[in-house]
């Protein structure tokens, strides 16, 4: 058992939305009947987590300490707020080698973000760019903008009244970000954690051509609610769109299994519900974006009888191609299922990853490998064409290798 200091799970930290809120309460809160809180905050995941969450004893995030926290993390990023004065601010998270290197160019994450700057920070994206020197940039959403509405009759990949900045405002201040900032406009990626997620595959599937990749956290989609329509999916079918999807097998939204059907009440209510065709098919749809052949309900429901060194393709709910795509590892005391799929072509575009014991919330290994998936992809700047750089990194990335499960 890893030994950390656990109270702090328990203070109630400006940082977090809501008065008196504290981490065990937002954990628990995102969590299925199954979560184990205090097993998650004994655990090695509980003290990583603890390290992306190191900031939120402050109420500003432009507090000189927190600049000074970020400036000398890992190699030094540079924390600032632009556009302050207009209705699209967005904070930059640059490496302070781009002080001296003026010729060098970084690739860059957009992170969609509702909340605030030091929430969004905990999720570790600025930690891993911080030691890769890559750039984050973070859209605010705008003050005065309509609270949170669930109006699901709309395509919830689209611009309904919700706290998050809309598709064409992420688009500017990207459009923004690479004019300002030494981005190397073939290494964009977008990013979101749960319903900014529907901001990042919008964006992505808009501008196919930019986005390089996506990387997703705690996010369900694409397993619920509306697909996108053949004018929105058929370029980036084109092009490509590699995706990492991370998930806790806690969430109450329960993505995994892909087949995994649910008509029970949960956080949201029931706007989790679906058949297992209809959740194979929200699945399928990002694997035929990326040339991967897609799956029939019966070779989806096959792997429930899979054994236990085929724990993560099991876990997952649909085949590895070859043995070495799939592997259960044990990252911060927690095991981690994680499934490659190739296309036709060898390239695995698509990475799905399912953790034991992790509500619906951004865990400590997210960030890294989330990272360590889409940092191999990048656009042919002539074509918009997805272009894998051939790097067969293991599964755990650049954590510890682990002998795959079969």
């Amino acid at each position: 058992m890893t030994t950390h200091d656990t109270r702090r799970f328990d203070l109630a930290l400006p940082g977090l939305v809501g008065e008196g809120t504290s981490l065990r309460a937002t954990l628990s809160a995102m969590g299925d009947e199954t979560f184990d809180v205090d097993r998650y905050i004994g655990s090695a995941q509980g003290a990583h987590f603890l390290e992306h969450n190191v900031l939120l004893d402050h109420a500003d995030g432009l507090d000189p300490a927190v600049l000074a926290f970020w400036a000398g993390h890992g190699r030094g990023i540079d924390k600032r707020l632009n556009d302050a004065d207009t209705d699209t601010p967005w904070y930059s998270y640059v490496p302070v080698s781009a002080r001296e290197e003026s010729e060098r160019r970084y690739p860059l994450l957009l992170q969609v973000n509702r909340k605030s700057d030091l929430v969004a920070e905990t999720y570790g994206h600025t930690f891993e760019a911080a030691h890769d020197e890559a750039i984050v940039v973070i859209p605010q959403a705008r003050a005065g903008m309509p609270g949170f509405v669930k109006d699901f009759a709309k395509p919830v990949y689209g611009d309904g009244p919700r706290d998050l900045p809309p598709t064409d405002d992420l688009w500017h201040v990207l459009q923004r970000a690479m004019e300002e900032l030494p981005v190397d406009p073939a290494r964009v990626y977008v990013t979101g954690f749960s319903f900014p997620g529907f901001r990042a595959v919008g964006l992505a599937l808009r501008h196919p051509e930019t986005i390089a990749a996506v990387l997703l956290n705690a996010h369900l989609y694409p397993f619920i609610w509306d697909l996108p329509g053949e004018e929105l999916a058929g370029r980036a079918a084109e092009v490509h769109l590699p995706i990492v999807n991370i998930t806790g097998l806690c969430d109450y939204g329960h993505p995994y299994p892909v087949h995994h059907e649910q008509f029970v009440e949960t956080n949201n209510g029931h706007d989790h519900d679906r058949s297992a065709q209809q959740a194979l098919d929200h699945a399928n749809f990002w694997f035929r974006l990326n040339g991967v052949r897609p799956f029939a309900l019966d070779e989806a429901l096959a792997t429930v009888g899979l054994p236990d060194d085929r724990a993560a393709e099991r876990t997952i709910g649909v085949p590895a191609a070859r043995p070495e795509d799939a592997a259960t590892i044990v990252l911060d005391d927690t095991p981690h299922h994680v499934v490659s799929l190739r296309a036709a072509d060898g390239v695995p575009r698509v990475r799905l990853v399912a953790i034991e014991n992790c509500p619906h919330w951004p865990h400590g290994t997210f960030a890294r490998l989330g990272w360590d998936f889409v940092k191999h992809f990048s656009r042919d700047p002539a074509t918009g064409a997805s272009v894998w750089d051939g790097v067969e990194e293991p599964l755990a990335g650049s954590y510890a290798i682990a002998t795959p499960s079969r």
